[in-house]
């Protein structure tokens, strides 16, 4: 299964492409589109590119800058570039990355198909080859890992690969007692793709503090990680076993400053129920909209929700003017009283309300 990530910001070039090469010939399995180099970063983090395409000419971040910052992430991608330009400055940065080829648009659809042909050969090369080298080091480790981690938290996740990555990880262990986790930060230098990249080491040490086992990833702009704990070390209490690894993460992140909201999933004793527990940490997260930034939420099936319709909630709005501002000022502060008790409500659903008192608020004013 080889992946190709095509990067430009003129959905044309990607479409003349798509329509006048034959990927499935070539051993291409699976294609990914971005039309700028943030939106690439985004997909790099939940979808590990064998080859990159990438136009070099783009606002914000060149394909020489991405090239670099993906590097940083995956070693052995393979680069082809695109460019109309050919000063001898972006010729340099192409050398430098040993990219595969340099190609002028207008494209050449027979030398492109050629140079992805060579590119496809390097990967199944690297397949027999540099990856047990890698694996001598840290680094095949942590790209593991990072796969794990990503498809376990894929909407369509594959048991069997995740058997497959997990028992190369940890040879010999069994996923005991296990729990999917949700890391969402509140500053937007956090929620960049390489700042999230730096917060997965105290994922990690936290882990090595409690004994643990850890599998994690940056998706989208947040963090998915799963927490393994083998044979070798007894769980007598799953309450117990979560808290005391979130109280390690906890000191991992004061250390850095964080605004964070911690979301878990119910701890499960087999790894094929970690993908209904990461859903269940997306679900806990959002009782964030509840108890601010700093808070740590586990999730609860039967949590309670608001009746907007028998709590009376519509007859505020359109009773502000009639029910006079004593009345319904009291209304409010009651009912966000009961709100902040029903965290099973969506948050959408609450905005949308507040939404509209703001909104009846201004009628009546004009």
């Amino acid at each position: 299964m080889i992946r190709l990530l095509m990067v430009d910001d003129e959905p044309t070039t990607i479409r003349r492409i798509l329509s006048r090469i034959d990927f499935a010939a070539i051993g291409i399995t699976e294609i990914r589109e971005a039309g700028d180099s943030e939106e690439a970063l985004k997909i790099c983090g939940e979808w590990q590119p064998d080859i990159l395409l990438s136009d070099i000419m783009m606002p914000k971040m060149n394909g020489i800058e991405l090239t670099a910052r993906i590097r940083e992430m995956y070693p052995s991608l393979q680069v082809i570039f695109l460019s109309g330009y050919m000063e001898k400055e972006f010729l340099k940065g192409a050398i430098h990355l040993q990219v595969i080829d340099y190609i002028e648009k207008p494209i050449d659809m027979a030398e492109l198909t050629r140079t992805l042909e060579t590119a496809v050969e390097r990967v199944q090369s690297s397949e027999n080859s540099s990856v047990r080298l890698e694996k001598m080091g840290g680094e095949y480790e942590l790209s593991l890992k990072r796969k794990l981690a990503l498809e376990l938290s894929h909407e369509k996740c594959d048991p069997a690969l995740t058997e497959r990555y997990f028992k190369e990880l940890f040879p010999g262990e069994q996923a005991v007692h296990c729990f999917a986790m949700q890391l969402c930060f509140y500053q937007p230098e956090e929620k960049e793709f390489s700042t999230l990249l730096g917060f997965i080491p105290a994922i990690q040490q936290a882990a090595d503090a409690c004994m643990l086992q850890v599998a994690a990833a940056v998706r989208y702009d947040y963090i998915s990680a799963f927490i393994f704990a083998g044979e070798k070390k007894r769980i007598s209490d799953k309450v117990f076993f979560v808290s005391e690894y979130l109280r390690e993460l906890r000191k991992e992140l004061v250390l850095r400053n964080s605004v964070y909201t911690i979301g878990t999933g119910h701890v499960c004793q087999a790894l094929a129920e970690l993908p209904e527990s990461f859903s269940e940490a997306l679900q806990a997260t959002d009782l964030a909209f509840f108890h601010g930034p700093g808070y740590h939420s586990y999730y609860r099936k039967n949590a309670r929700k608001f009746d907007f319709e028998q709590s009376g909630a519509r007859d505020i709005i359109s009773g502000i003017k009639k029910n006079g501002r004593e009345s319904t000022v009291f209304r409010l502060r009651e009912m966000q009283t009961e709100l902040s008790r029903s965290e099973g409500t969506d948050p959408e659903d609450i905005r949308r309300f507040y939404s509209s008192i703001i909104l009846q608020l201004f009628r009546e004013a004009m």
